[in-house]
């Protein structure tokens, strides 16, 4: 569970450094701001099939993709960790409202059929809040 907690401090300290902006460089506040936007957030450890591992990553990279361009999603990554088979991804979302709007669009429901079979074992879920 810390390797978690680190993975997790990692991507809020990271996340403001990397976020994509299609207006070009942003200031570090402006970052800030879009990200703290975000009150209801996902932290999923996804464990692969050996097997699976390359049609993981083509789906899981298409996937975040095309959420990042959904007005729900805040931010979407999926990031490696040094088990080849073991990834974790972050989402958030504007709210919870905003969450499960997505959760039950018709593509949200085909990736997790798609998904499913190419995970070695269920996913470990983490409902993330802002800090009160």
């Amino acid at each position: 569970m810390k390797k978690t907690r680190l993975c997790a401090l990692s991507l809020v300290v990271a996340a403001p450094m990397v976020l994509p902006s299609t207006a070009g460089a942003q200031s570090p506040d402006n970052v800030s701001t879009a990200l703290d936007a975000a009150s209801y957030g996902l932290l999923v450890k996804l464990p692969v099939r050996p097997q699976s591992r390359a049609d993981f990553l083509r789906i899981i990279k298409d996937r975040v993709a095309a959420s990042r361009q959904r007005a729900e999603v805040v931010d979407f990554r999926v990031l490696a960790t040094p088990d080849p088979n073991v990834y974790i991804a972050f989402e958030s979302f504007r709210n919870k409202d905003a969450f499960s709007t997505f959760e039950k669009l018709p593509e949200s429901q085909r990736f997790l059929n798609v998904l499913t079979p190419l995970l070695n074992g269920s996913p470990e879920v983490s409902i993330l809040q802002p800090l009160p």
